[in-house]
This record gives structure tokens, C-alpha cells and sequence, in this order.
């Protein structure tokens, strides 16, 4: 199991004008960066998504769409959305990728909380988001 690099995150426009969109959140902590996989909690703010066990922690709503601390305001995108994740270049096009086992991470295998997958890798730089769990 590898957790992806993520690198100079960059969204892509055109794709981000029909991807589902939630906005007037708020962080709920600090850290939370461009492309993580996020969920709103129980007290309505986001926060980063980890798949460690099949819990709700696992959910993702969306991924962050700027860069966020606690208190911020911050919007999800959701399924549809291309965006450049790895810059390096280090993604095999057709792959799956899964929430990880780490705050606001993917991973390229299945995890104990994400068996399904929630981005494709599109080419060796970019993904798409192709389910919300």
C-alpha cells in the first residue's frame, strides 16, 4: 500500500464549473490543504477525511477547493472535478485511488475504510473524482 504525493495541487476550471460544489463551510481544524479528501462532521465544519478504520471518519463530502485553517471558510468539490494532484508525475492512468490511512491523504490501495475508491488517476499528473462515500 502507497500513500500518493501530493504536489502542487491545481484544479482544473473547466471541470470545476460542473462539479458538485459545497460552499459556506468552515475548517474545523488547521492543515487542511488544496485536493485533501474532506467531510463535514457532526458540528457542521470540515474536516479531513481518513479511511484508518470503517468508521465515519472514513466519509468524504469532497475535496477542499483553497487551502484552510480552523475557522476559515472553505468549498468541497465533488464528483467530475480533474485536478493536477502529483506534478512528478508519479500516477498510472486507470488506477483507483482510496482514501488513506492518514488525515486528508489517497492512497492506491483499498483501505479498511474506503474499499471502493474515490479518485482515477486520468494521467500521470491529474484525477478525477468519481464517487463521494
Amino acid at each position: 500500500m502507497a500513500q500518493i504525493t501530493r504536489d502542487k495541487v491545481d484544479l482544473d476550471l473547466n471541470s470545476a464549473r460542473r462539479a458538485s460544489q459545497i460552499s459556506g463551510l468552515h475548517a474545523g481544524e488547521d492543515g487542511i490543504k488544496r485536493g485533501m479528501p474532506c467531510r463535514v462532521d457532526s458540528n457542521g465544519e470540515v474536516v479531513r477525511s481518513n479511511a484508518s478504520a470503517d468508521d465515519a471518519n472514513a466519509q468524504v463530502d469532497g475535496f477542499a477547493a483553497r487551502d484552510a485553517n480552523e475557522g476559515e471558510p472553505i468549498t468541497l468539490m465533488g464528483i467530475g472535478l480533474r485536478m493536477q494532484y502529483n506534478a512528478a508525475g508519479d500516477l498510472t492512468p486507470g488506477d483507483t485511488l482510496y482514501v488513506a490511512a492518514a488525515d486528508g491523504e489517497l492512497d492506491d490501495t483499498s483501505t479498511t475504510g474506503d474499499a471502493n475508491g474515490v479518485a482515477r488517476a486520468v494521467s500521470s499528473t491529474d484525477i478525477v473524482i468519481i464517487r463521494l462515500n
